[in-house]
């Protein structure tokens, strides 16, 4: 996994989430629409298309617990803080540093050391 890779998989945390928000939304709206319709020509589609939403959700709620644990996983808890703080949180580096007392650059710093141990382990 390169560097792009490894941070482009940090970032679908919070990309499954909002998914997972927003499909949910349209299984409620697919649900109430089913109740409604009880013509069996109908209830069938929108049974597939509900089975289709449930599955993207589970999807996307596999791919944020896997991320999740890649984060959790991480030794040191500075890099670890990092890491939740700028991939599950979505905080910036700024208010990170903040956060922790650093300075803006040792959390580059200590996301660079996160990065590379999450690369190495998912090789």
């Amino acid at each position: 996994m390169t560097k792009k890779e490894t941070i482009r998989f940090l970032q679908s945390y919070l990309e499954s989430c909002a998914k997972i928000d927003n499909r949910e939304k349209d299984l409620e709206e697919w649900e109430q629409r089913y109740r409604k319709n009880l013509s069996f020509g109908v209830l069938m589609p929108m049974s597939l298309i509900m089975c289709d939403i449930k599955a993207e959700v589970e999807q996307a709620a596999r791919k944020r617990d896997e991320v999740k644990a890649a984060v959790e996983e991480v030794q040191d808890g500075r890099i670890r803080m990092v890491l939740d703080g700028r991939y599950l949180a979505g905080k910036s580096y700024r208010r990170i540093a903040k956060e922790m007392n650093y300075t803006e650059r040792r959390v580059l710093q200590l996301h660079q050391k996160g990065i590379i141990e999450i690369r190495e382990k998912y090789k």
